[in-house]
């Protein structure tokens, strides 16, 4: 038994020696990242727009007449209108075509032609792209990224098509050539695509089976209206890319890449005779007691295809929990053959630290931040309560306005610092909530007063707003958001059997407009009351509480799905909303809707089942059109301490759930996973998901996808 937790414990010391010595100990002269590339306009045909520079990225680009030869540099926004396409040329001779009425980002485009790496980083909001990419080498990347998912390729040619649907909006990637890697937004892409094939990926981020290319799909995203259609590129390409397309074409027809999955196991010495297995099972040594109470260090492995080669990947997802401080870590690696040799890694770039100038230690600095995924001390409902980084439970006051809020809506893709903070001193607060530090796009601030010292007898006020409009003096968009007061008060409270605390709120939303000359400011013709409990009963934690809505009011604005309905938002706060109208407060009153929300987790025999459930109901005629609908969602989570060696998790999600004129299959989406122990350490995932998509009839068909991973723990 000791052998073995000393085995345990060499391997433990040995990888963070390994890790340490490996990445974070060498220092070079190498630079970290190539310069910027120059992309060209080859070809532009009807009405083509491109907007430059910092405006690219706002709500209001500053468009200009796309011409030929013009010399484009990211970021910059590409819009095209019917009947319209713009084929573009970068520097390291790949084209990309942008069919008619699509909406495209160059986030990213770098390129040294010395060494022929390159990153480029490219967002499809909606229509069509065809990208020919010529091949990629070192640490360079390309992907091509939608709110539905990423595409992540090494040299090929494919198309990727934004459709929407009654569902949503639904991305289709058909690959002509080579392979593509394709995963939902915040995950490494690990589903090969070959050439040949197709895959779909639904606007919850739920991935199709992949499947030869349908006509039906081959149709949708040649067809360019009166333009040139998107299977044909009239930018000429250079002899050796027209080779490696041949090549890469008949190796598709020849065979299908293969995907392994590399795992390591740990071979332990067994103990002879019954007496040890059972004193094994029994006594653990201190460290091991210390590391399972304290540490979480998960490794998922994987595999994905680039360039014809099949790399291995190792996404380190670590949570360090010691109680009143915590932090994540959220590392993917993509390797060879070697794990523990960094400098064979695919994105040792990324990882690589640099310390020769300024310039390459800020550099290095930020790799080293970018790698916690966040920061925390205390819980929500201390006196000091401090959440840095990458999170999905911002929460304001008692969560009227602010509820849940994530800012990892596009992780990793993009990492945001953001804050949760709660500081309670001398009877006076203040509760913060920034989804990013250096340039908050959304905000929340709640300073409040306690009336009895020790207990959580509170009284504060609030204002929430998504203030991204404010950066640019050319952007049309209003500032909009809410005003609150509240309260809380503990009717019961134990140490853990029994605790009921009250709650309540009112609040109105508002709107800014700096571009107005008058009204500028004005609060909207609603109001809201939420009154409820919350706390706990046992092992069951629950929050139950009444709506009262009244005119226009919007409750909860910034909660999980805020990033999906913004520009539903934008629109209503822009074109729709009225000022408040004082003297007709009892018809508001008069024609007030009202609503319940409930949400309930439990814990049972220290861990061995959780599960969780939230449910939200209006009393009023709710449509595709009203922003505030009914939702449910529930979850159910056996670990494998229940029935060994087996652990199981089932998830649904039902947005605009039994609203009468929205089908019920319309983005309902259920998860279910089966994970195996196979050995202490190692395991295996199967995760099983349903989705539904309409078809040409109206009818909803059901879809299905699988996935298969292995879990490490090191710890």
């Amino acid at each position: 038994m000791n052998r073995f937790y000393l085995l345990k414990g060499t391997i433990i010391f040995l990888f963070i020696l390994a890790f340490s010595f490996s990445i974070f100990g060498q220092a070079t002269s190498q630079p970290s990242s190539p310069p910027a590339g120059i992309v060209t306009i080859k070809i532009s045909i009807g009405d083509v727009q491109v907007a430059m520079g910092d405006t690219a990225t706002t709500a209001a680009p500053a468009f200009t007449k796309a011409k030929i030869n013009m010399e484009l540099k990211a970021p910059t926004r590409i819009k095209t209108g019917p009947d319209s396409t713009i084929e573009i040329l970068l520097q390291d001779k790949s084209v990309l075509k942008i069919g008619a009425q699509s909406d495209f980002l160059i986030e990213t485009w770098n390129f040294d032609p010395k060494t022929g790496t390159k990153k480029g980083f490219f967002k499809l909001f909606s229509g069509k792209v065809m990208a020919v990419v010529t091949k990629l080498s070192g640490s360079s990347s390309f992907q091509i990224i939608t709110n539905n998912g990423v595409a992540s390729v090494r040299g090929t040619k494919f198309g990727v098509n934004v459709k929407d649907s009654p569902s949503g909006s639904i991305m289709d990637l058909l690959v002509f050539n080579g392979a593509v890697a394709v995963g939902a937004p915040g995950q490494i892409p690990s589903s090969i695509v070959n050439a040949g094939q197709m895959i779909s990926v639904a606007a919850n981020a739920v991935l199709s089976a992949i499947t030869e290319i349908s006509q039906q799909a081959l149709q949708e995203f040649s067809n360019n209206g009166n333009a040139p259609g998107m299977d044909t590129l009239e930018t000429e390409l250079p002899d050796e890319e027209q080779t490696y397309a041949e090549e890469t074409q008949e190796g598709g027809e020849t065979q299908q890449t293969t995907t392994t999955q590399q795992t390591q196991t740990t071979e332990t010495q067994k103990l002879e005779g019954e007496e040890a297995k059972q004193a094994e099972q029994k006594v653990k040594s201190e460290l091991e007691k210390w590391i399972e109470k304290y540490l979480n260090m998960i490794g998922d492995f994987g595999s994905i295809v680039i360039d014809g080669k099949v790399w291995s990947t190792f996404t380190v997802n670590t949570e360090f929990d010691f109680g009143t401080v915590g932090f994540g870590i959220y590392m993917p690696i993509i390797y060879g053959n070697d794990l523990f040799n960094p400098t064979s890694w695919y994105n040792y770039e990324s990882y690589h630290l640099v310390w020769g100038t300024l310039s390459d230690s800020l550099d290095s600095v930020g790799k080293i931040l970018s790698i916690f995924r966040y920061f925390r001390i205390g819980y929500p409902d201390d006196p000091f309560f401090l959440k840095l980084g990458q999170f999905d439970d911002f929460i304001l006051g008692n969560g009227m306005n602010l509820y849940m809020y994530s800012n990892m809506y596009d992780f990793p893709q993009t990492r945001r610092l953001g804050l949760n903070m709660n500081l309670l001193l001398g009877g006076f607060g203040i509760n913060l909530a920034l989804d990013q530090i250096t340039k908050p796009e959304v905000l929340g601030i709640r300073p409040y007063i306690q009336f009895i010292k020790g207990i959580p007898f509170y009284f504060g006020f609030e204002i929430t707003g998504d203030i991204k409009p404010l950066y640019d003096d050319l952007i049309s968009d209003p500032v909009f958001g809410s005003i609150g007061t509240g309260f809380t008060f503990p009717i019961i409270r134990t140490q853990s059997f029994l605790n009921i605390i009250m709650f309540a709120d009112a609040s109105v939303n508002y709107v800014f407009k700096p571009y107005e000359t008058e009204n500028k400011f004005y609060l909207t013709n609603g109001f809201g009351l939420f009154a409820g409990l919350r706390g706990n009963v046992l092992f069951i934690k629950y929050r139950a509480e009444y709506r009262f809505l009244a005119g226009e009011y919007k409750p909860q604005i910034f909660s999980f799905d805020y990033q999906l309905k913004r520009d539903g938002y934008l629109d209503y706060f822009k074109n729709s909303a009225t000022p408040l109208d004082f003297s007709a407060i009892s018809d508001l009153i008069g024609s007030a809707k009202s609503g319940l929300f409930i949400e309930a987790s439990f814990d049972l025999f220290n861990k061995k089942i959780t599960g969780f459930a939230s449910w939200a109901h209006y009393f009023y005629d709710q449509s595709v059109a009203t922003l505030t609908n009914d939702f449910l969602t529930a979850g159910v989570t056996l670990s494998d301490e229940l029935f060994p060696p087996f652990e199981g998790v089932i998830e649904i999600i039902k947005p605009d759930f039994l609203v009468p004129d929205i089908p019920f299959f319309e983005n309902l989406s259920i998860t279910a996973t089966i994970g195996y122990t196979v050995a202490q350490g190692f395991k295996i995932f199967v995760t099983y998901s349903i989705f539904y998509v309409q078809d040409d009839n109206g009818v909803y068909q059901q879809q299905q996808s699988y996935s298969v991973t292995t879990q490490v723990s090191f710890f």
